[in-house]
């Protein structure tokens, strides 16, 4: 369905932010 498909866009784009966040944190405190 689309909403499944909206889903699994919205669950990368998450990840992506979430992955940038992240090494945002490591060069931060590294």
């Amino acid at each position: 369905t689309a909403r499944a498909s909206f889903a699994m866009y919205n669950t990368k784009a998450e990840v992506d932010v979430l992955i940038k966040g992240i090494r945002d944190l490591i060069e931060m405190f590294g």
